[in-house]
């Protein structure tokens, strides 16, 4: 009876290990190949009318990779308006489908936008990222070039005066409680930019962005993997980083990407003795421990420069981003005139405190 016993018990074992053996979740190829563009094929022009602004000029199409089993693969379309590396990369759209209908008024206004002549000539290119999330790294095609000729438009892209910020994740989903208004970038109406706190491991995590302290218009990522930590824009609240802390965060609302990045905030100026932008020597330090963005060294006796940057391709002059310390107080330069200047006086070391927290700033002699 016994020895029956333990059969019975080794071949339900058996059972069990083979059952969980044919359970196991897809095995995912890591030698799955870009997808390869189809259509339309490099070298091709491409000359864009306004009679025809609500028809496809051509459709993209696509390979799709092989992961080693049916994935819900996601396609995101880029466009390089330089022809170069993609450093200022557009996105044109998403889609869980190999083709892409490249509609005339849309891609109209994005080349005009980049700064593309109308009624000349320029070659663009053209890349598809597949993602199937946070699980892989992102595949690319190589890239097309093709010729296009844009119509002139009058018609210049509207963006927001304001946006704000909201989520649990940078305080909470109230409205009513939450004020975080983001910084717009001087001539350029389509970016904005904070930083701002954001903590890990609260309920409800997550946060999201509108251009009115309301609920309508709202957005957030698109939930596909970020790209040198930037998202594309869509429906979904913001994922929460690795560990809490403050962060740069910029929104373009022309390419449609949001960037979650370290803050960088710099001195220039003849305090420092020089003009460069991004000088390492300039650079505050980032102190999470104290909630603060702080720099100690020695200056000049000058007028005092300050201003957050952000390094992969949408600032272009320091002047756009920056602020000042007024009675203990951080106030941004945003889209207005030049502020009023704080002099440094004497010379001497030292020590310059911000808290983007409480926007509370100081400057003290050591």
């Amino acid at each position: 009876m016994k020895f029956l016993k333990s059969i019975t018990l080794l071949l339900v074992g058996t059972l069990v290990f083979t059952a969980c053996e044919d359970t196991k979740g897809p095995v995912l190829n890591p030698d799955a190949e870009a997808p390869t563009i189809t259509s339309p094929s490099s070298g091709e022009s491409f000359i864009l009318e306004e009679g025809n602004a609500e028809e496809s000029l051509f459709t993209l199409e696509w390979t799709a990779p092989d992961f080693g089993y049916p994935a819900a693969v996601s396609y995101r379309v880029e466009m390089d308006p330089d022809a170069a590396g993609f450093d200022n990369r557009v996105n044109m759209g998403s889609v869980n489908t190999t083709s892409f209908a490249m509609m005339v008024e849309e891609l109209n206004n994005r080349l005009l936008s980049a700064g593309l002549p109308a009624e000349a000539e320029s070659t663009v290119s053209f890349r598809v990222r597949a993602s199937l999330g946070e699980r892989t790294d992102p595949l690319y095609s190589d890239p097309i070039q093709v010729n296009v000729t844009p119509y002139d438009d009058d018609i210049e892209p509207e963006f927001p005066e304001q946006l704000f910020m909201i989520g649990a994740s940078v305080g909470d989903w109230d409205w009513g409680n939450t004020n975080l208004e983001m910084v717009p970038v001087a001539t350029k109406p389509y970016l904005f930019w904070k930083i701002v706190w954001i903590e890990v491991g609260v309920d409800d995590a997550g946060y999201k962005f509108a251009p009115e302290r309301d609920w309508g218009n709202d957005f957030g990522w698109d939930d596909e993997a970020p790209d040198n930590e930037i998202y594309g824009i869509g429906g979904e609240n913001m994922p929460e980083p690795a560990e809490s802390g403050y962060y740069m965060v910029v929104v373009n609302l022309e390419t449609e990407e949001i960037a979650v990045t370290a803050p960088l905030v710099y001195l220039i100026g003849d305090t420092v003795e020089s003009w460069d932008t991004a000088n390492e020597q300039a650079l505050f330090t980032v102190d999470n421990d104290n909630e603060v963005i702080t720099i100690t060294r020695e200056l000049e006796a000058a007028e005092l420069r300050m201003y957050a940057w952000f390094d992969k391709g949408w600032f272009t002059d320091w002047w756009q981003s920056e602020f000042m310390i007024f009675d203990g107080e951080v106030e941004f330069r945003g889209d207005g005139d030049d502020q009023d200047r704080v002099d440094i006086s004497p010379a001497g070391e030292y020590t310059i405190d911000l808290n983007f927290r409480t926007y509370e700033g100081s400057i003290e002699i050591q």
